[in-house]
């Protein structure tokens, strides 16, 4: 837990000292991090993005703070074979979310694509004027099969931006 937050470039905290000197330490970088720290770290920028209670009124949802992290914030902050193992894992539409497509389906989520990881199946629920499909009608469709369907909206966000 100490080390969690020294990135893979060398930059993070806390500032090492030599326990005998009190002189500071080179940080630590690279595999010179603990792999516990290294995991404990991804994990905890995912959850301090996705989770209010951590920052209020700052909460992300899920695929737009795994987008930042892969895009834009984090480049070089992680082990790159940990992060590649750590996207491949956490979905950025969780299995059971209520989303909207680009096609004004509401859908369900139901499986979870690593290679294609914004574009899950999903179960199609209502029509597009929003009304319920007949109980056992819904059409489970392979967002990576419909190049023109994606999910616009999820958990009442426009998320079309955040699509990788």
């Amino acid at each position: 837990i100490l080390n969690h937050h020294q990135r893979w470039d060398g930059m993070g905290y806390p500032v090492r000292h030599d326990p005998q000197t009190g002189a500071e330490l080179p940080p630590l970088a690279g595999d010179k991090i603990p792999v516990f720290s290294r995991i404990v770290g991804i994990a905890n920028h995912y959850d301090a993005g996705t989770m209010e209670f951590l920052r209020p009124g700052v909460r992300k949802t899920a695929v737009q703070t795994l987008y930042e992290m892969r895009y834009v914030t984090c480049r070089g902050w992680f082990d790159p074979e940990i992060e590649k193992i750590f996207h491949r894992l956490v979905p950025p539409f969780p299995i059971g979310s209520k989303v909207v497509l680009s096609s004004r389906h509401e859908a369900a989520v139901v499986d979870f694509d690593p290679d294609a990881p914004c574009q899950p199946s999903v179960a199609i629920l209502s029509d597009r004027q929003g009304h319920p499909l007949p109980p056992g009608k819904d059409i489970e469709v392979k967002l990576k099969d419909t190049p023109d369907v994606y999910i616009k909206e999820f958990e009442g966000q426009n998320v079309s931006r955040f699509l990788y």
